[in-house]
C-alpha cells in the first residue's frame, strides 16, 4: 500500500497490455530509462513508457499520489508521430475500465495527458497524469 507498490502494479499492468501488441511494443520502466551499459548498448530506446511517482499527500482520510506516465515513440514517417497518442489512448482506456489495481489502488478521474508542442522529431514525447487514491494508514495509539 506504498507509492512502490502503485508504481510496480502500474508497470506490470501496462507491459501485460501491450503484451500482444503487434505495431508498437514500448519497454515499460519505472522512473527513469536504464543508464546505457555494454549489455543494453544494442537495444533500441524507443517506444518506451516511464512510471514516475511525482506527488503524494496523506490526509485523515486518504493518501493521494500522483503519477507521471511519459511516452517516447521514433516516427519513421510523419504520421507516426500519432503512435505516442495511441499508446496513451490504449493506457486510457484499459484503466478506464479497471480503475482498481491490484485490489488496493484507485484511479480517480480526470485522466489527463498531453502531447508536448515541442517536438525533438523523429522522437515524440506525451505525458498522461493520472491520480490514485492508495489506502490510508491507521494511526496506532498505544494504551487504547
Amino acid at each position: 500500500m506504498t507509492p512502490t507498490l502503485l508504481s510496480k502494479a502500474i508497470k506490470d499492468f501496462i507491459e501485460k497490455l501491450f503484451s500482444d501488441a503487434v505495431t508498437v511494443k514500448p519497454s515499460v520502466y519505472e522512473g527513469y530509462l536504464p543508464k546505457r551499459t555494454v549489455e543494453n548498448q544494442d537495444e533500441p530506446d524507443y517506444p518506451f513508457i516511464l512510471v514516475r511517482m511525482t506527488k503524494g499527500k496523506q490526509t485523515d482520510d486518504a493518501h493521494a499520489v500522483i503519477v507521471k506516465l511519459i511516452v517516447g515513440v521514433k516516427a519513421i514517417d510523419e504520421a507516426e508521430f500519432l503512435n505516442a497518442l495511441n499508446v496513451m489512448d490504449r493506457v486510457r482506456i484499459a484503466f478506464s475500465r479497471q480503475r482498481v489495481l491490484a485490489s488496493q489502488f484507485r484511479l480517480e478521474l480526470p485522466f489527463e495527458w498531453e502531447l508536448f508542442e515541442e517536438q525533438p522529431h523523429p522522437e515524440y514525447l506525451g505525458q498522461a497524469i493520472m491520480n490514485w487514491t492508495l489506502p490510508s494508514v491507521t494511526e496506532e495509539v498505544e494504551g487504547i
